[in-house]
């Protein structure tokens, strides 16, 4: 059998600014970017097999594919599973984003190690707690085995956390003491710190003075009275403030003088 009638011969070669255009005996195209087709030894004449044909085509969309994954990753660091997510939609061969992953990888674009380390760096320095790291580090795809190579230290998790005093005592100012512990504590957990941590630091908010304590605990005394005052009385109505007082974290004291002075 003639060779021309193998494959399918080319036609024309026409070299644009961007691209290669190669024309077909069949009358069909390919086009490929100047990088593709200098990889190939492509010629007026040449005949392609089906399986050169098919290898032009993978090595357009691998190259595609790899400009718009180098692109994006030059914005931000992106994690190997990230980075997948974003491959995908783009396409759906496996095959191709594989490639594409370990030529990034090759080429340093990709590295969750790194990704780790900054990403650590940069919240440490913001003052998050290990825990929101993690968590986050969870979020954006990054595998279990990076994660459990993180080393935190626990004096900065405990200096990150001490960070916070100054604006906890402004945010939880109007509560009552033992209010304001319990919001601080929650508040720090939030943050991401383990609860032992919280919970000393918690125990360093400004105590307030007797008599702001007292005049916190009147206003509460009063909005608690209203709120009672018509569902209950005698002795259930007495306990369900005592029991509203206390929760809020006033001294049994200050509250049986607090009721002495309005009902005896």
């Amino acid at each position: 059998m003639p060779l021309e009638n193998i494959g399918n011969k080319i036609t024309s070669i026409k070299v644009l600014k961007n691209k290669v255009v190669i024309k077909l005996r069949d009358e069909s195209r390919i086009e490929l970017p100047q990088e593709v087709f200098t990889s190939f030894y492509l010629f007026k004449g040449k005949v392609l097999s089906e399986k050169e044909i098919k290898d032009i085509d993978k090595q357009v969309r691998i190259f595609d594919l790899y400009n718009y994954a180098r692109k994006i990753a030059t914005k931000r660091v992106y994690s190997e599973h990230k980075m997948r997510e974003k491959l995908y939609l783009k396409t759906d061969n496996k095959i191709d984003v594989n490639d594409v992953i370990d030529k990034l990888k090759k080429n340093g674009l990709i590295d969750d190690s790194e990704f780790v380390k900054e990403f650590v760096d940069f919240s440490n320095n913001k003052n998050i707690g290990k825990n929101k790291i993690t968590a986050k580090l969870i979020e954006k795809g990054v595998f279990y085995e990076e994660i459990n190579k993180i080393e935190f230290d626990e004096k900065l998790e405990y200096k990150k956390a001490k960070s916070y005093l100054d604006y906890i005592n402004k945010k939880y100012d109007k509560y009552n003491y033992q209010a304001k512990k319990d919001h601080a504590m929650k508040y720090l957990i939030s943050q991401g710190f383990d609860t032992h941590i919280a919970s000393e630091i918690a125990s360093m908010i400004d105590a307030p003075k007797h008599k702001d304590e007292m005049n916190k605990l009147k206003q509460d005394f009063v909005k608690t009275i209203r709120q009672y005052d018509k569902k209950y009385s005698g002795r259930e109505f007495k306990d369900k403030v005592f029991q509203s007082l206390l929760r809020k974290g006033y001294k049994m004291n200050d509250v049986i003088n607090m009721w002495e002075d309005k009902y005896l």
